[in-house]
């Protein structure tokens, strides 16, 4: 458990930021399912199989990014928020900007789920491996193990 030593696991409980801020009413249900799956995506996770920065970056996205994300959207007028485009380069309101990020937060967290769970089948390979050795050099085939 040596990579996580220094860093903890967030603990997803009523109070915590990411639950009460974000889940208000008033924030959009869009962001809301958004946000659901990437909590879902960090709860599922084994923590210990990714890196020390990458768990960083992901708990500083939980923990104070997202919030902020989402504080800074609600102090915006509604209205203003869905219609009035704030980027004409790519012509994006406040609501799709938020929502872009949210989904580019959400690809991060999958893409480290998908990282940690091949971590854990790599050490589910090599176990395999170590006992296919192991029965080589006994000389037993795994013929002998099975029950008749």
């Amino acid at each position: 458990n040596g990579t996580t030593d220094a860093l903890t696991v967030v603990k997803f409980t009523t109070h915590h930021a990411f639950i009460t801020h974000p889940y208000a009413e008033q924030v959009p249900e869009a962001f809301r399912a958004i946000m659901d799956d990437i909590g879902q995506q960090y709860e599922r996770m084994h923590h210990t199989q990714i890196t020390e920065s990458q768990l960083f970056t992901l708990n500083k996205l939980i923990e104070i990014r997202i919030p902020e994300l989402i504080h800074d959207y609600l102090s915006l007028d509604p209205h203003y928020a869905t219609t009035v485009i704030i980027d004409r380069d790519k012509s994006v309101t406040s609501y799709s900007m938020v929502l872009e990020q949210l989904h580019s937060i959400l690809d991060f967290a999958q893409k480290l789920n998908i990282q940690s769970q091949s971590g854990v089948v790599d050490k589910l390979l090599a176990s395999r491996r170590y006992l296919d050795d192991v029965y080589q050099e006994s000389a037993t085939s795994n013929d002998l193990l099975k029950l008749k």
